[in-house]
């Protein structure tokens, strides 16, 4: 695992983006990397041995649609740590050995696990296997061994782009290859291949009907990401031509690695088209696309409809040139929080598209330094440890052989002082493991890289709470409570009037949003330490969390997926905490389970499929979708889990006041927009008993649930309340539901 540097501090004036009269914002530097200018296809950045700067990889090979010279496998070594200069030292032979070939692309990864990132360089023409090097870790860090053969990956294919990503959902990470058939760019074409690792970094080829791709000439590029927004990596690829079913790769994940072609759903775009990138580029959580020649050679951007309710893609309006393009890198260039769009060009210079926000993009190619070269690839990484993202650029084809110089574009703009952001989170009981996952947006996609770093804390229990705050007019009461790591710490407003509770100690920032007069809002508090808050009207408070949590870091999936794997069966309660190169900190909502009074299935968190409408949670844990008091409801349980004692209550709490309600059962948990909120409980739903809500939106199950729903030891059982919201709720249909519980009887 890569060390990720604290953001060093910067003049002010050089956080401030250049004017028209300033230096431009990216300046090439071309005497980084030494040695003869080759060939280059592809560039890489990682840290190879741990040491808290970037290193850079280079895929070097002649040929454009048939094979030139082989080249060296290149690996330049940052000596800015050691040496506190950034410079480059050509390694190459010395830690991969004297490995040859038509490379195309250089892809990193932790394939077996060990902490250490390994390479595979893709290798085109059907002339050398794709090279699989495994870093030799802490014995001899950042040097590497050529284990292609013995690692499952014997095949030579014509290769031209790969990536890893878990896409069985078991915590490791799979690979994907381009593969081209007989002719790189035209012929009868090929089909992806598809390689399950067995934890180890050992690789399985796929080839049974759940893997089926569809043939097509020319595929270059590969991207694996959540494109409908279900927590499972889909596959997407980009085809230098025109195909049947749609020019380019669309293959939904149905879960466990099952995968279902929709290539007809993408846009047709160019033929002339060698990469599409993936990120939110107009603000709505789901994932765009960016095409490199879109319509001729024009780039151009693809909204996802997403966030509509279905799947589907509709080309944003705007001309953004007419070059011959190679490579699109998305990346915050103004720290203004949105995706901009850089691009490598084989015209008179690379092109920055600055987006507007809302997924258009103004022309923004002057910032950049005007280099008339022939740009194969790009990367963005910050390889001074300065904060902000610098561009390298790989060059070959065409023009002469002495502009074929790889660069660096320094960044002289504002640093990224934005935190990963949480856009969503979900967990569920799989494998012995609970697993926990987050989709995370942070300032760089490129190839699926973000520079992010996720760590879970978790407590298990017993848990206390949940312990009540009460919110009054003179401040909160009391005003320094001390509880228990795990603990749930309830705020019940007690004013005439809204109110919020705004949490004011990084990185444990919160925001309740409006608590309504008589509702309550809940966090859980997992960390050790001094939490503080703002409370509306300028009254303040704090929550001092005493205990222990542990931490585990998680698996980044691919794309915008991070994967931790949780003790399951127990109480626990866990909090997600990404960092960014950059050392920015972003956490994600607390949750907490007991398995002895039910576990939450639902998250009312706003996710594409959880919540209709936008209609999302407050921020607090394991709460419903939000309704009309700006608050989601939660149900909770009492008693014990044993259908003998027969004593176990339902609570519900966060509803809407004085309205009826229905405690409901069902034997398989589902996940079904219904009415304003989320139904949970399915095949079949049965109703326990109706229930009248308090002025507080709160009331509890009076019947036996044994008798009621006709329960025996060893049922598994989902618990959810349905409610009554008639007014003006996000919706606007007249009910909600709460969060739901899974119980297994005794």
């Amino acid at each position: 695992m890569s060390i990720l540097r604290p953001l060093r501090a910067r003049a002010a004036a050089a956080l401030l983006l250049a004017s028209p009269a300033a230096a431009q914002q990216f300046v090439a530097q071309t005497n980084l990397f030494p040695g003869t200018a080759r060939w280059s296809e592809g560039v890489e950045c990682a840290d190879i041995d741990n040491d808290g700067d970037l290193d850079v990889f280079f895929a070097e090979g002649d040929g454009f649609s048939t094979a030139g010279a082989a080249r060296q496998n290149r690996l330049y070594v940052n000596q800015l740590v050691p040496s506190g200069t950034l410079s480059f030292t050509d390694e190459s032979v010395a830690r991969l050995g004297a490995n040859s070939s038509n490379a195309k692309a250089a892809v990193t990864a932790d394939v077996n696990g060990d902490g250490w990132v390994d390479v595979l360089y893709v290798n085109a023409f059907n002339l050398q296997t794709p090279y699989l090097y495994i870093n030799q870790g802490a014995t001899n860090p950042g040097h590497f061994t050529l284990e292609s053969a013995t690692r499952g990956l014997t095949e030579a294919l014509n290769a031209s782009g790969a990536q890893f990503g878990d896409l069985d959902d078991d915590g490791d990470l799979d690979l994907v290859i381009v593969d081209s058939g007989s002719s790189l760019l035209g012929g009868g074409g090929g089909k992806p291949r598809l390689y399950w690792n067995d934890g180890a970094g050992n690789f399985t080829e796929e080839s049974g009907a759940g893997w089926n791709p569809s043939t097509k000439r020319a595929h270059m590029d590969v991207q694996l990401c959540d494109i409908d927004g279900d927590f499972d990596l889909d596959f997407l690829g980009a085809c230098r031509a025109s195909n049947a079913g749609g020019n380019h790769y669309l293959l939904v994940n149905e879960g466990g690695g099952t995968f279902t072609e929709q290539s007809g759903l993408l846009p047709s775009t160019s033929s002339n088209c060698y990469e599409l990138e993936v990120g939110d580029l107009d603000g709505d959580t789901d994932l765009d696309l960016f095409f490199v020649s879109l319509s001729g050679f024009a780039e151009g951007a693809v909204r996802n409809e997403l966030s509509n309710g279905t799947l589907s893609f509709a080309t944003i309006p705007g001309n953004l040139g007419g070059d011959d393009d190679n490579e699109v890198v998305l990346f915050d260039a103004d720290d203004d929080g949105d995706y901009d769009a850089f691009i490598g060009s084989l015209g008179s210079r690379e092109k920055l598209w600055r987006n507007n926000g809302d997924g258009t993009f103004a022309n923004a190619t002057t910032e950049v330094q005007a280099v008339s070269d022939p740009t194969l690839d790009l990367t963005a990484a910050d390889l001074d440890n300065d904060g902000d993202y610098d561009l390298i650029s790989s060059q070959g084809e065409g023009f002469p052989q002495s502009a074929w110089t790889n660069k660096v574009y320094r960044n002289d703009g504002p640093a990224d002082s934005r935190a990963p952001i949480v856009v969503a989170e979900t967990a569920a009981e799989a494998g012995g493991a609970l697993v926990a996952k987050a989709r995370v947006r942070d300032a760089v996609r490129d190839d699926a890289k973000d520079w992010v770093r996720g760590t879970a804390h978790y407590v298990v229990g017993p848990l206390a709470g949940p312990v009540g705050v009460a919110l009054r007019g003179q401040g909160p009461a009391p005003d320094d409570l001390a509880v228990a790591a795990g603990t749930r710490v309830s705020f019940t407003n007690h004013t005439g009037a809204p109110v919020s509770v705004v949490g004011t100690t990084a990185p444990w920032t919160f925001d309740s949003g409006d608590i309504a007069p008589g509702a309550s809002w809940s966090r859980v508090f997992v960390r050790p330490g001094v939490y503080d808050y703002e409370v509306t009207g300028g009254a303040t408070g704090s929550v001092t969390v005493s205990g222990s949590a542990t931490s585990a870091d998680g698996l980044r999936m691919g794309g915008d997926l991070h994967r931790f794997a949780l003790p399951a069966g127990v109480a626990i309660a866990w909090e997600l905490e990404f960092v960014d190169w950059a050392g920015n900190t972003g956490v994600g909502e607390a949750h907490r389970v007991d398995p002895t009074l039910g576990s939450t299935v639902c998250f009312g968190d706003g996710s594409v499929g959880l919540c209709p409408c936008g209609n999302t949670s407050a921020p607090g844990a394991e709460q419903g979708c939000r309704n009309s008091t700006g608050v989601g409801a939660t149900l909770l349980a009492s008693g014990s889990v044993s259908v003998a004692n027969d004593d176990l209550v339902l609570h519900a709490a966060g509803a809407r006041p004085n309205q009826p309600g229905m405690m409901l059962q069902g034997v398989v948990p589902t996940a079904l927009s219904f009415k304003d909120g989320m139904l949970c409980v399915g095949s079949p739903t049965e109703r326990l008993e109706v229930v009248l809500l308090d002025a507080d939106g709160a009331g509890s199950s009076t019947g036996s649930i044994v008798t009621a729903g006709a329960v025996q030891p060893g049922f598994k059982r989902t618990y959810q309340f349905w409610y009554r919201d008639p007014a003006l709720s996000p919706c606007g249909t007249g009910s909600n539901f709460s969060s739901a519980l899974i119980i297994d009887w005794l």
